[in-house]
């Protein structure tokens, strides 16, 4: 899960302009979170498959994996 698009997921608001629930961050700042789907976790079933694409997408960053070669087998 990608845990930056969660929180902005779930922080969702009324937009003034249409009425449509968008990410707050579509109204302050649509660059930093682009295609944020608002996300809906009160009950069961209410997340569109849309905004749990958008959270379960890909993450990115540096990874770095080391080989312990000496532990026991």
């Amino acid at each position: 899960m990608n845990t930056r698009n969660f929180y902005a997921a779930i922080d969702s608001v009324r937009d003034p302009a249409t009425g449509s629930i968008v990410c707050r961050v579509m109204l302050t700042n649509p660059t930093q979170f682009p295609g944020c789907q608002p996300l809906n976790v009160i009950g069961q079933g209410n997340a569109s498959q849309v905004a749990i694409d958008y959270v379960l997408g890909d993450t990115f960053g540096p990874r770095r994996n080391k080989l312990n070669e000496s532990a026991p087998t």
